[in-house]
């Protein structure tokens, strides 16, 4: 501080110059200024500030005005489009696989091209929009054109594994499989012994219901009844062996199959036999013939030992009908099929399942009769209806006794053989003059025509059969993507099996299922792992099942994933089941720059976001991506001082389950503009004053320094 005669000497030395401190009220708040002192405040104003008493101006000009009139009128042509896909264009050309593994010449060349003409265009001041669109166009197409891909490698811990098992090999899996198979014993079985013990294996029956003994007639109806059916004698003088035939391919060992073929009215109609002439019109003659007007209904019986895998239907031409046969198998009721497919000798198909229901279920249909002394109810598992009725029977003739072939393949069950094996196949019919004369009565009392054969073959199995599923993809997408950019270099996951789950689907298949696990690290992103059981007969010939028995059952599931790639990235992972795949998406985020030291102006509202922009540089990609911003503490900025800021990073993925974030200590100087620039001046003033030594000056310098507010300063 000046002594009161050392201030009183510098204020008469400067008065004439009018040199003196004083206090003005700027926009930035109070200054102490030195007058005639020009200072410089807020930096960023483009401004000169003068002391009050300075008349003279000071002009800047902005940097539009420095744009000349021969610049303005030039229209350039926008080139950053270009610009970018030229760049990325030469980050394909270095590391990008479709260029670097593509082995056709003529495709790389062509993509060298367009990248050659990329250039040239951005170098050529006369180029025109049309020039750099196409240049553009051209890059995009002979780039969509590559197709090399990248080499994979795939490490997993299974090298020396075998037995039953997850593998990443699909030969060393089916290896495994073969060994299984081979260890197994062999059991041989011969199908229906016992039936053909004391019947035929193949025999044919027919029936007639008459109302004389089923009492579904009164005395007079009766009479009539056989009026008519005499009259019309020769139609029903048809022969079961005669219009049902029942074919057996040889049993498939490979996939444990036999396949039926099933003929009704092979002449493509009920053929009949008689003496006299051929039956005419109306009634009828007493002659050999076929007729195609009868109402039938059709029934196929089916052993339980034996499964139903695929049926189809038609005549001379076959239709798979596989379809409709699941669907009322599994409601056990009728479902529409077209008529035109089964040579019009249907429209509706029911399928009913279970020992009684299926026999009951045939003998409703066609009234059966002594056929089935022959054969057990507790033989038949599966009945198959054929009828023209559909949503019940109507008081009308079908004419529908035409040709109709039905093919039937079935897997064979040894474990639950009955003493039949084998189909039974039934037509049930109304001539149309009996329909006549008795009218809705006739359908109670129709011509029954029946079929058996019996499969007395012998099948031989292996007790248990190593089987290796399909392909089980683990496919890993980007963001989404199915494209995974080369900052990735390769994933490492555990890939495991759950037997429980497994066996949760049916526990006598996969009664030898064991839990399995394998780790990998592979850059292969559609990477297939294949599974291998020992499974028991006769389950091990439905092979195709156990993909997706497995993904179906939940039974495979992926674990300890970790992405290997960029340290600037952050990668998360989720795990799913779509579209028959295991898939691993990969969600990247930029890692959180390290925040800097910041410096702020007292008095300045700080906010979260504010000082993550101002702190930590790649905070606007941060901030796109999906990362938000809050404080952990608070920081004084109303004085100058230092302080820290806790400033917690939530990461895009952030629930309060999760808690996914970091926390970044950012340290937050505060300070005052206005003051320091009033020290400045001070200290300028107090070094002009040549009446102060060196030690005064410095004491009073130091004064200043230590002013907290710029009275202060007025003071020092």
């Amino acid at each position: 501080m000046l002594s009161k005669n050392n201030k009183k000497q510098y204020d008469l030395k400067h008065a004439n110059g009018r040199q003196h401190f004083s206090l003005r009220k700027t926009t930035l708040g109070l200054a102490s200024v030195l007058l005639s002192t020009t200072l410089y405040l807020g930096g960023n104003s483009g401004q000169l500030v003068h002391a009050a008493e300075d008349t003279n101006s000071t002009t800047v000009s902005s940097n539009a005005d420095a744009i000349s009139t021969e610049e303005a009128k030039t229209t350039s042509v926008d080139k950053s489009a270009l610009q970018n896909a030229y760049d990325n264009a030469l980050n394909v050309q270095k590391s990008d696989v479709k260029y670097t593994n593509e082995t056709d010449s003529t495709k790389k060349s062509a993509y060298d091209s367009a990248v050659a003409n990329a250039k040239s265009v951005l170098d050529n001041a006369s180029a025109t929009s049309e020039d750099v669109t196409n240049a553009v166009n051209e890059l995009n197409t002979a780039y969509n054109s590559l197709t090399g891909v990248a080499n994979t490698t795939t490490t997993a811990n299974d090298t020396t594994k075998t037995g039953a098992g997850l593998y990443s090999d699909e030969d060393k899996a089916k290896e495994q499989a073969s060994n299984l198979t081979t260890e197994s014993s062999t059991i041989s079985r011969k199908l229906s012994t016992d039936f053909c013990k004391k019947y035929n294996v193949t025999n044919g029956d027919r029936y007639q219901v008459d109302p004389k003994y089923s009492g579904v007639f009164s005395s007079g109806n009766i009479d009539k009844w056989h009026a008519a059916v005499n009259t019309n004698n020769n139609r029903y003088n048809a022969s079961a062996t005669g219009n049902i035939t029942i074919t057996q391919a040889d049993y498939n060992q490979n996939d444990n199959t036999i396949t039926w073929t099933v003929t009704f009215n092979p002449n493509n109609g009920v053929s009949y036999s008689g003496s006299g002439s051929p039956a005419g019109t109306g009634a009828g003659g007493s002659g050999s013939g076929s007729f195609s007007t009868a109402t039938s209904v059709y029934a196929i019986s089916i052993s339980k030992d034996l499964a139903v895998q695929s049926i189809k239907y038609g005549w001379n031409t076959l239709t798979d009908a596989t379809e409709n046969y699941n669907k009322s198998q599994a409601s056990q009721s009728a479902v529409a099929i077209t008529s035109s497919e089964t040579n019009n000798a249907a429209n509706e198909m029911t399928v009913t399942s279970g020992e009684t229901t299926a026999y009951n279920s045939f003998k409703k249909a066609l009234v059966s009769g002594p056929l089935f002394n022959y054969i057990s109810n507790g033989d038949i598992g599966t009945n198959i209806t054929f009828d023209p009725y559909q949503n019940g029977k109507t008081a009308n003739s079908k004419k529908n006794s035409v040709g109709f072939t039905v093919q039937i393949t079935t897997s064979v069950d040894t474990n639950n053989l009955g003493a039949f094996t084998g189909l039974v196949a039934g037509e049930s019919y109304i001539t149309p003059y009996l329909y006549s004369q008795m009218g809705d009565n006739a359908f109670k009392t129709p011509r029954v025509l029946g079929v058996y054969r019996a499969a007395n073959i012998t099948v031989t199995n292996k007790g248990t059969e190593g089987i290796t599923s399909e392909a089980i993809p683990v496919k890993v997408t980007y963001n989404g993507s199915e494209t995974v950019p080369s900052d990735v270099t390769s994933i490492t996951y555990t890939i495991n099996k759950n037997a429980d789950n497994l066996k949760k689907v049916n526990a006598s298949k996969y009664a030898n299922a064991t839990n399995d696990s394998i780790q990998v690290t592979t850059n292969d992103w559609n990477k297939g792992y294949y599974d291998t059981e020992s499974v028991s007969y006769p389950y091990y010939y439905d092979t195709n099942t156990l993909k997706d028995d497995l993904l179906n059952s939940n039974a495979l599931s992926l674990s300890n994933i970790s992405v290997n790639g960029s340290s600037s990235k952050i990668y998360n992972t989720s795990t799913s089941i779509q579209n028959g795949a295991l898939v691993i998406n990969i969600t990247a985020w930029d890692q959180p720059a390290t925040g800097k030291e910041i410096t702020v102006e007292k008095g300045t509202t700080l906010t979260p976001d504010l000082v993550a922009e101002k702190s930590i540089s790649n905070y606007k990609q941060l901030k796109a991506e999906g990362y938000t911003f809050s404080f952990n503490n608070d920081v004084d900025t109303s004085k100058e001082g230092t302080g820290n800021y806790g400033l917690l990073i939530k990461y895009p993925d952030y629930t309060e389950a999760n808690k996914h974030n970091s926390v970044q200590s950012i340290t937050v100087h505060v300070t005052d503009s206005n003051l320091d620039n009033a020290k400045k001046a001070a200290k300028e003033a107090i070094e002009q004053m040549g009446n102060l030594s060196d030690a005064d000056k410095t004491a009073a310098k130091s004064n200043v320094d230590n002013a907290t507010d710029i009275a202060g300063v007025n003071t020092a």
